[in-house]
């Protein structure tokens, strides 16, 4: 008989690093969920039409904020929830459905499995203080505050990935914005077209100064965030653009893909959280995209990515620190 259900549910232990559990998400519930969306995939192409594919659940362990509530967030869990929102669109014969609620309470998981049981049509839901919420996008009204809408200040801002297109298009913008103190971060060197750009930032006031490095280094931040420290006006903004794609559909995906991926993008924006922590930053600014939101056909990796960085700018927000997290759709 075939199953009409299946449960996703795969405990990574506890641990206090950040960064660890990033990485045993990746090798542990991420490749495990991917197998399972993978397997199920093969094995429902090639039967009969007339066989029902199961609902697939994927449960996920305080992956999502939804009061301001104290309540522990746990970031690298988002990387299921990126995966998971892809796989509605690549294969919605299985209905993935997300549930999210803090394993630790064993009240909640007889509300999970009633969640389950219920057949109903919503397919993502966070079970949270005895309340049960659903997605839902809702335009907002909500005026941004006077931190969130203040100028640049005196001090300088750090960009990663400045050194792309999009970075420096940013650069151009903030200086055009008042800021004179410009530290560019990027793996790589400087090309001549970049360099035509800074000079042209330089000749008109701006500082502006370049650093090789890979954000996913946490040794080497630190020492790009040392230097800044030594040699430019304080740190007051950072904006995290780091990041690269590997697109293919799920069936072509691998937890090596994902942190092709996710490791300049996640790991750089955890080292930056952790590194910048003691700073009074006026921004902290992760350029997010839409597709962790919605999911993105072909982009499974690139959108669970995303999604751990839209946790992280919860978490930071709920600890009392600066944080936006930007959703960009397509760009030009």
């Amino acid at each position: 008989r075939e199953p009409s259900i299946i449960v996703h549910c795969i405990n990574r232990g506890s641990m206090d690093s950040m960064v660890a559990q990033f990485e045993t998400t990746c090798h542990r519930s991420y490749q495990s969920f991917l197998q399972v969306i993978q397997q199920l995939a093969i094995k429902y192409r090639t039967q009969s039409q007339t066989v029902d594919a199961p609902r697939l659940y994927a449960l996920t362990n305080n992956a999502q904020l939804v009061s301001q509530l104290s309540r522990s967030l746990n970031i690298v869990d988002a990387l299921l929830i990126g995966l998971c929102r892809t796989a509605r669109n690549e294969h919605p014969e299985f209905i993935p459905t997300l549930v999210d609620f803090d394993w630790t309470d064993s009240g909640n998981w007889s509300s999970a499995v009633a969640e389950i049981l219920s057949g109903n049509d919503e397919d993502q839901v966070v079970l949270h203080g005895g309340q049960r919420y659903v997605a839902r996008l809702e335009p907002t009204l909500q005026a941004l505050t006077q931190a969130e809408s203040s100028s640049l200040g005196s001090g300088t801002a750090l960009i990663t990935g400045g050194l792309g297109g999009l970075g420096l298009k940013l650069a151009e913008h903030l200086a055009m914005q008042g800021c004179r103190s410009l530290a560019l971060v990027g793996r790589s060197g400087v090309k001549p077209e970049a360099l035509q750009r800074i000079e042209r930032l330089r000749a008109h006031r701006v500082n502006v100064q370049v650093f090789q490095c890979d954000v996913a280094d946490r040794n080497q931040l630190l020492q790009v965030l040392e230097d800044i420290q030594a040699s430019m006006k304080p740190l007051e903004s950072v904006f995290h653009l780091a990041g690269t794609l590997d697109d293919g559909l799920i069936r072509e995906q691998s937890v090596e893909r994902l942190l092709t991926v996710a490791k300049a993008k996640v790991l750089g924006a955890i080292h930056l959280s952790e590194l910048t922590s003691h700073l009074l930053l006026k921004h902290f600014v992760l350029f997010s995209s839409m597709s962790a939101i919605a999911g993105s056909p072909g982009q499974s990796n690139y959108a669970a990515a995303n999604a751990c960085l839209d946790a992280l700018a919860y978490w930071r927000r709920h600890a009392g620190l600066a944080a936006t997290s930007i959703n960009w759709g397509s760009w030009a």
